[in-house]
C-alpha cells in the first residue's frame, strides 16, 4: 500500500504515513497500489487500473468512505449533497424505503433499523400492523437515504 498524498510505501494497517503525516487515504496524488501519480479527479489508476479509494476523517477521527463512483447515479447524487451541506441536508423522500421498509432497510446494509423495525412488528401481524406501521412507512421514506448514507459513507448504524 502507498500513501496518497507522498506515494511512499507503507504498511496497510498504518493510520498515518511515516514519511508526510498524513492519513494515507486523504489526499489524491497517489496511487494507493502502485504509488503512481494521479490527478485530483482520476477515478482509475492510469499505471496499473485500479479504482483510487479515497476517505475522509470526520471531527472524532472516524473514517468516511468519499468514493461515490460504483453506486448508481440517483445514490451519488444524494451522497454528495449530504456529504457536502454537512448533514444539514438528510436526503429526499424515498418510495423504495416506504413501501419495504425493513426488506429494503435489510438490502442497504442497514441492519439495525432492519431488526428494530421486525422487533417493534412482530407482536402484531402483518396485515394489521395498524399505526405503527405506517409511522415506521413514514420514518423510513423521510430518513432511509439518510440511513444508507450512514451505513456506505460512515460504515454506521444509526437507527434514529
Amino acid at each position: 500500500m502507498y500513501c496518497r498524498n507522498c506515494g511512499k510505501e507503507l504498511n496497510p494497517k498504518a493510520e498515518v504515513c511515516i514519511n508526510c503525516g498524513v492519513k494515507p487515504l486523504v489526499e489524491k496524488k497517489f496511487c494507493q497500489e502502485c504509488g503512481g501519480e494521479t490527478s485530483a479527479n482520476q477515478e482509475v489508476c492510469i499505471k496499473c487500473g485500479v479504482r483510487l479509494r479515497t476517505m475522509a476523517y470526520t471531527t472524532d477521527g472516524s473514517t468516511m468512505n468519499t468514493n461515490f463512483s460504483g453506486l448508481p447515479p440517483y445514490w451519488q447524487q444524494e451522497f454528495r449533497r449530504i456529504l457536502e451541506s454537512n448533514e444539514v441536508y438528510k436526503g429526499k423522500w424515498n418510495w423504495p424505503a416506504f413501501f419495504f421498509s425493513w426488506i429494503w432497510a435489510f438490502t442497504k446494509g442497514a441492519w439495525a433499523v432492519a431488526l428494530i423495525i421486525l422487533c417493534i412488528g412482530t407482536p402484531f401481524s402483518f396485515v394489521t400492523f395498524g399505526l405503527a406501521g405506517i409511522g415506521i412507512a413514514i420514518f423510513m421514506g423521510i430518513r432511509g437515504v439518510y440511513l444508507y448514507y450512514n451505513v456506505f459513507v460512515k460504515d454506521k448504524q444509526m437507527p434514529f
